[in-house]
């Protein structure tokens, strides 16, 4: 028995102590459907894909990645004017004020104010559904904690746009700088030797606890946006070869890293940001090594990252190399169903949009002009459009002349895990995405390469 268990696989060791472990149960049970019970139960166990937890160490600034900068919700009176105290000692020579604040954890911030009686039961529940906001997956404190930073935009006598933070959370701006917002376009390294470092709390391990949360303001055109700017790393040790990691919230927009992005930290990422094809979002996957791993996210409340060890046999995923997740769905203009796999054979390009993004839009004459001049028996191109309005689109699809297949699915932008639009995807006829979020130019010049255009 021993022999056998031990050449049968990787989990030869903890089959070995089946004996001994199923002598115990039989000692400790009164009745026999218990035995049955944990021997299900162990070998469920077994049969399990490998889980990995690996301890974060937490870094400023954005490390390999490219930050971004969500706009700062000025004067905010959804949830704001419901919660905002006074703000004290502002100086007298500012004016064009506007208050702001910035969330860390908006989960958190909404359960406490609603604790707390400043949110009634019924703006609760609106602000959860219009934001499709969950709250059942996520630990929170039941208590007031500063998950939030104060801040202040004005002009000065000079006419200048300035800010300044409430940098230790005391509602209390006489012990604040007034600043001029930095330009976005300016290099990472200078960007990063500007943050502002903020109290806060969170709610970590079933404690709350006081932390220390870096902070980017800088201009990103003639708006204000913001960056908490902080990313993480950690190690995997595969049979002696050390692999580091590097992760970060989804664009630096939140504290609680509900969304994360996770990359592979190479030599050449060491001096230069990792690309898109590089980068791999919560669910999908990454090779370290000779091994593929599903990435599960960040746990903020114990300080992990979740890996988990798969199979590489037939995965499907958005990202460039792996097969393309099949999806069955109506083309709007005709009713008719279309399916991913009916197009096995050709070249598919699948463009996620909406006509509430502006870059989106200003992509679709080009698509137009792509779509007549390509080879129709070897190409298809099918737009899936999400967090729409019905009516809306029909109307841009009618007048932007969209005549190829057209797909209303909030089901499979997320089956896709996109995140970011306008995103393409170039799949091959073997049903391989090939290619992610190609300039025209350079989908233009692939698909010449290719003889379909």
């Amino acid at each position: 028995m021993r022999m056998l268990l031990i050449n049968s696989n990787n989990r030869a060791i903890k089959i070995i102590d089946l004996f001994s472990f199923f002598y115990m149960k039989i000692l400790t049970a009164k009745k026999g459907l218990l035995i049955l019970f944990f021997l299900f139960e162990y070998i469920f166990a077994l049969t399990q894909p490998e889980q990995i937890h690996l301890t974060l160490k937490f870094h400023a600034g954005n490390g390999p990645f490219e930050y971004a900068l969500p706009a700062i919700k000025w004067n905010d009176t959804l949830i704001a004017s419901k919660s905002y105290p006074e703000f004290k000692n502002i100086p007298s020579d500012l004016r064009d004020i506007k208050r702001g604040r910035i969330y860390f954890n908006i989960r958190q911030y909404l359960f406490q104010n609603y604790l707390e009686g400043k949110l009634s039961k019924k703006d609760f529940e609106k602000i959860k559904n219009e934001s499709h906001i969950k709250f059942s997956d996520f630990s929170l404190a039941k208590g007031n904690i500063k998950c939030y930073v104060n801040i202040i935009s004005a002009k000065n006598e000079k006419g200048e746009t300035v800010c300044m933070i409430d940098a230790n959370n005391n509602y209390d701006f006489s012990d604040d700088n007034i600043f001029i917002p930095l330009s976005d376009s300016l290099p990472d390294q200078e960007l990063n030797r500007h943050l502002a470092n903020v109290v806060s709390q969170r709610f970590l391990n079933g404690k709350i606890v006081n932390e220390t949360t870096p902070l980017l303001i800088a201009k990103d055109g003639s708006a204000l946006g913001y960056s908490i700017a902080q990313y993480a790393t950690a190690s995997l040790n595969i049979e002696g070869k050390r692999y580091d990691l590097a992760v970060c919230p989804l664009y630096f927009m939140s504290g609680t890293w509900n969304n994360s992005q996770i990359v592979l930290l190479t030599d050449s990422l060491k001096t230069k940001k990792a690309g898109r094809e590089l980068i791999v979002g919560n669910g999908g996957f990454i090779k370290i090594g000779n091994n593929i791993y599903k990435f599960n996210g960040v746990d903020i409340s114990k300080n992990l990252l979740s890996l988990q060890k798969i199979s590489s046999n037939n995965l499907h995923s958005s990202q460039v190399g792996f097969l393309a997740p099949l999806f069955k769905s109506k083309n709007l203009l005709t009713n008719n169903d279309i399916s991913l796999a009916s197009y096995k054979g050709k070249y598919v390009l699948i463009d996620f949009w909406g006509t509430w993004c502006q870059p989106c839009r200003q992509q679709l004459p080009e698509l137009v002009k792509l779509n007549n001049s390509v080879d129709s028996s070897r190409f298809v191109l099918i737009s899936i459009a999400s967090s729409d309005v019905l009516d809306s689109l029909k109307k841009v699809i009618a007048k932007e002349n969209m005549i190829w297949p057209q797909i209303f699915s909030d089901k499979i932008t997320k089956q896709y895990h996109i995140d970011a639009f306008p995103t393409t995807l170039l799949i091959n006829p073997n049903g391989i995405v090939i290619a992610k979020d190609l300039s025209m130019d350079d989908l233009k010049e692939k698909l010449s390469n290719l003889g379909i255009l």
